[in-house]
């Protein structure tokens, strides 16, 4: 039921694409889509590694010392890799798009699906978190009523905007859904949202989130050459996820180094 429902949400923004605005928007969201689910499921497939981890918990408080500690973590890293990817690179990946398919439409939605999937790569965590506990039948009703949420989401997007801008609608019913998976962690766990949201970074992803709808809007008006929007996005970015980059860019060098230095031993 999760995989009916969740793979139901692309053919419903294509349909609504060519029902509320035009039906020849369709190909540039599907090139944008492909670089936007590119990035965000990397992240998905790299980190699946929570579900087996989670489900080998036995208890309660496993359970809890779990969140606080593995899955925050996981949700970290995703909201850093949001910010490194759609914000420190979003500059490369866009001249990419211009450059082989030329459509600058697709510029544009690809910078408005950055929006739910970097949510989508903080709330990935919870999700497999939760598909590992056993908690498939709350996964799945959230998906039914997330589905409702994009339907609904999209209608009113479109009707308020007419044009791409109302892809926006999908934005608002992925953050309505990870806020119900973070209800949900406090239902069953005791998890303080507060203390969780602000132990991952929060505070990263909201400029991230604000720098990206400023972009969005800088784009659709024209008012400045794009060179100089997506260099506002990346140098915003830069000075927000820095600790980050160089972290994780160390990290990458240190065990590229031991790989290296492990084939020349062998």
């Amino acid at each position: 039921m999760m995989s009916i429902f969740g793979a139901l949400i692309d053919p419903i923004i294509k349909y609504s694409l060519g029902r509320f605005y035009n039906i020849s928007s369709i190909p540039a969201y599907e090139i944008a889509r492909r670089f936007a689910i590119a990035i965000s499921g990397l992240f998905f497939n790299a980190f699946k590694i929570i579900l087996p981890k989670a489900s080998v918990l036995q208890n309660y408080n496993e359970i809890n010392l779990f969140i606080n500690t593995d899955v925050m973590k996981y949700c970290k890293i995703g909201i850093a890799y949001s910010g490194i990817a759609f914000g420190v690179f979003a500059l490369p990946i866009v001249f990419f798009i211009k450059f082989f398919f030329g459509i600058d439409e697709a510029i544009l939605i690809f910078i408005i699906l950055a929006l739910p999937e970097s949510i989508n790569n903080f709330g990935y965590s919870i999700y497999n978190f939760l598909i590992g506990v056993g908690k498939v039948s709350f996964l799945a009703s959230l998906q039914f009523i997330n589905l409702i949420f994009v339907i609904v989401g999209l209608i009113i997007g479109f009707n308020i905007f007419g044009n791409s801008l109302g892809l926006l609608g999908y934005f608002f019913s992925v953050l309505i859904a990870n806020i119900m998976m973070i209800i949900y962690l406090k239902k069953e766990w005791k998890v303080s949202p507060p203390r969780l949201l602000f132990s991952v970074g929060i505070t990263k992803l909201v400029i991230l989130i604000i720098t990206l709808f400023i972009t969005i809007v800088l784009l659709y008006n024209a008012l400045i050459p794009l060179v100089l929007i997506l260099l506002f996005n990346s140098f915003i970015c830069l000075i927000v996820f820095r600790k980050d980059l160089l972290l994780y860019s160390k990290l990458f060098y240190s065990l590229t180094l031991n790989k290296l230095f492990i084939k020349k031993s062998n």
